[in-house]
């Protein structure tokens, strides 16, 4: 049956979406999508019991034994699959070596470093391989989100792969329409439709999954994205009308906001996947089925015997020691005389020589049920860490190259689902986000739109004071800065989501862990590589200077396939673009050749006048130092000798006032000697005047009396 044409199909979504608005059509398409994927989601929900429940797990009497050989095989795959986180890389789509792009390049990968740290994508990649390894199909999803009203983010989000759904085609590009469903409160839906939110039904279980619960009532609300319309479409599985449809908020270039999912096995013309452990369901079966039976016999691997006693026939007594539990050897006993007949001696051991043959037959069978799993499923010994000693190391490292085949395919898927995650990342910031913000991110020194044009009027007022003959350097400076890139003209190019994608390759490393001695081997190779390219390049170059852009070429051409060639490719620009200035110089003309050592020569004899006159004036300012030298000795020797007297004049002024004041204090003392001399003399004086006055009062006094 011939598919429709494009046109055709055109017209029939144009006609069945005729009025947007109507929610019968977008949950029809959402239903008939659920149910195309419904038996994959169904097998996905038994692999994800088989490959940890809880309830089946946690052990007791009534559960069989299982040999959980899935849950060791994923335990090995994953991280084969992925285990660092991928970093991003950003270059130039030609090898031209224009500024912008460089520059361009330079700060969206800084964005996408820092992004990727703040929004923890490692952990998104990590759930993606497991749903890639368990179910054969790993899912992301890329939005813009604005938290707090200031903090920006890229992120990129795993989806439940109940949550995600496409166009049922038989490839990605023909898929129209991608879905991805959330489960929003009554807050956070009234938040962003306003009151088309309030008719929708809450519920509050949040998914199809029985072990995830919220005690939160939340509504099932489907984004689809809907590229032959061209619009983002927001539906409830409930209602006559949707939510909102609008333009795409981020014109992405391929319009879904999703990369490709990460698939395993799929079916022939068809995106439904096949889970791996589908093609070795029936052998685990097996290999659960020898378990159990192996620890059956295993129990039954006692010491026991019969002896005549009592009055329990002999059925029931075989019947009771192949039931016992009991750790030690164990005597059964059995009926009289007549049901020991046959039994040879008193005590007669039940025989285990044929169950422990039993039990090691099964278990050869399981090892070798084990061994198909492994060949089924690719996975090495090598891979698992098992190998045998007498291996040599060649014979290992042959094992460990062609050991993983079976897995590179799986390790591709997720490279490049990392890529396109980081390409919808970077389309994201580069449209989305906020100059300041990218600045803030990238920690860039580039110089804004107005401070280059401050730059460039101080380069040229300065130049402006410069005379004619010494201009060079300031054109060349002031050429410098008219041709430097700016933090704006990198802003306009991510505006421009014509020829941003024309522009910027946006690219990941590898996101398996490499091994240290094959990380050493590579890097010797590629030394050994530019060592001898160089050492064979270089006199070919000195003989003939035209073959440089063709061993830049050749050099560029040699260290592309080593991961450190991408790392050095800037610099092996640089040092092709050296060795072709330095040999692209036309072939001397004789005649200028000529004139050009005769000018050389001119030159030199005026330069050796000029050092001559420079020593001769070199001489008389020495001199001249040589002279002022030696009248500041003299001058010192002056000054210092006039200090020297003074410090003695000080030192003799200030030995006579010492002495002064001692002769002072001598002539004090004999003035106050003196004085006490005369003070006693008066005293003396005053003693005697006062003894005759006193005599002479009392002499008429007696004469009266007489």
């Amino acid at each position: 049956m011939n598919e429709p044409s494009q046109d055709v199909r055109q017209d029939t979504t144009a006609e069945k979406f005729k009025d947007l608005r109507d929610a019968k059509p977008w949950q029809d398409m959402i239903s008939d999508a659920e149910e195309v994927f419904s038996k994959w989601n169904d097998c996905c929900d038994n692999i994800d019991k088989e490959y940890a429940s809880l309830e089946r797990l946690r052990g007791g009497q009534s559960v069989d034994r299982e040999f959980q050989i899935f849950w060791a095989n994923l335990e090995t795959l994953r991280p084969s699959i992925y285990a660092r986180p991928p970093q991003p890389v950003v270059v130039p789509m030609f090898k031209d070596r224009l500024a912008l792009p460089r520059e361009a390049s330079e700060v969206l990968e800084r964005a996408l470093i820092a992004n990727a740290e703040r929004d923890n994508v490692h952990r998104q990649y990590l759930a993606a391989r497991d749903d890639l390894a368990r179910t054969a199909r790993g899912a992301l999803w890329a939005r813009y989100d604005l938290r707090h009203e200031k903090y920006e983010y890229a992120c990129l989000e795993h989806v439940n792969r109940r949550d995600f759904l496409h166009e049922p085609a038989r490839s990605w590009p023909e898929v129209s329409w991608v879905a991805r469903r959330a489960f929003l409160t009554k807050d956070q839906g009234l938040k962003r439709f306003g009151e088309a939110f309030l008719d929708v039904k809450l519920s509050s279980k949040d998914n199809d999954t029985p072990n995830e619960y919220t005690f939160d009532k939340k509504a099932e609300v489907w984004e689809v994205w809907h590229k032959t319309l061209g619009v983002v479409c927001w539906v409830t599985p409930e209602g006559d009308k949707v939510l909102d449809v609008d333009q795409p908020h981020i014109n992405f270039e391929g319009f879904f906001p999703c990369p490709e999912p990460a698939y395993g096995t799929k079916e022939p013309d068809s995106l439904i996947p096949i889970p791996d452990f589908l093609y070795y369901r029936d052998q685990v079966e097996e290999i659960n089925e020898l378990t159990g039976r192996i620890a059956a016999l295993s129990e039954s691997l006692r010491m026991k015997g019969f002896y005549a006693a009592g009055a329990e026939d002999l059925a029931a007594a075989i019947e009771k020691a192949a039931k016992s539990t009991d750790q030690t050897a164990l005597l059964v006993p059995v009926a009289g005389g007549a049901a020991m007949n046959g039994i040879k001696g008193a005590v007669e051991w039940l025989p285990i020589k044929e169950v422990a043959e039993t039990i090691a037959a099964l278990v050869s069978l399981r090892k070798q049920l084990i061994e198909d799993v492994y060949q089924i499923t690719g996975i090495s010994d090598i891979m698992r860490g098992s190998t045998a000693a007498t291996e040599t190391a060649t014979a290992q490292q042959l094992k460990s190259q062609y050991g993983s085949v079976r897995v590179r395919e799986r390790q591709s898927e997720m490279v490049r689902l990392a890529r396109d995650g980081n390409r919808l990342q970077g389309e994201i910031i580069a449209e989305k986000f906020l100059p300041q913000t990218i600045q803030q991110m990238t920690q860039t020194n580039l110089p804004s739109e107005q401070q280059k044009q401050q730059q460039i009027a101080q380069a040229e007022q300065q130049l402006a004071q410069v005379p004619p003959e010494q201009q060079a350097a300031g054109k060349a400076q002031l050429v410098e800065l008219q041709q430097a890139v700016t933090f704006d003209q990198v802003i306009a190019l991510f505006k421009d989501e014509h020829m941003r994608p024309f522009i910027l390759d946006i690219e990941t490393d590898s996101t398996i862990q490499p091994d240290e001695d094959a990380e050493k081997q590579r890097r010797t190779e590629f030394v050994t590589v530019v060592s001898q390219l160089l050492g064979q390049a270089m006199p070919m170059l000195e003989k003939a200077p035209e073959t440089a852009p063709f061993v830049g070429e050749v050099l560029q051409f040699a260290t592309a396939p080593f991961r450190a060639g991408r790392g050095l490719e800037g610099e092996i620009d640089d040092l092709v673009e050296v060795i072709q200035q330095r040999t692209s110089a036309p072939a001397p003309d004789p005649a200028a050749e000529a004139m050009k050592q005769k000018a050389e020569a001119e030159t030199a004899k005026i330069q050796k006048d000029n050092e001559q006159k420079d020593l001769e004036a070199q001489r008389k300012v020495a001199e001249s130092n040589a002279r002022a030298a030696e009248i500041k000795a003299s001058a010192d020797a002056a000054q210092a000798k006039h200090a020297r007297e003074m410090e003695a004049l000080s030192a003799r002024m200030a030995q006579d006032k010492q002495q002064s004041e001692l002769k002072l204090e001598q002539m004090e003392a004999q003035h106050a000697a003196q004085m006490e001399a005369i003070a006693e003399k008066s005293r003396a004086d005053l003693a005697r005047i006062n003894a005759q006055q006193h005599s002479a009062h009392q002499m008429p006094t007696e004469a009266g009396h007489a």
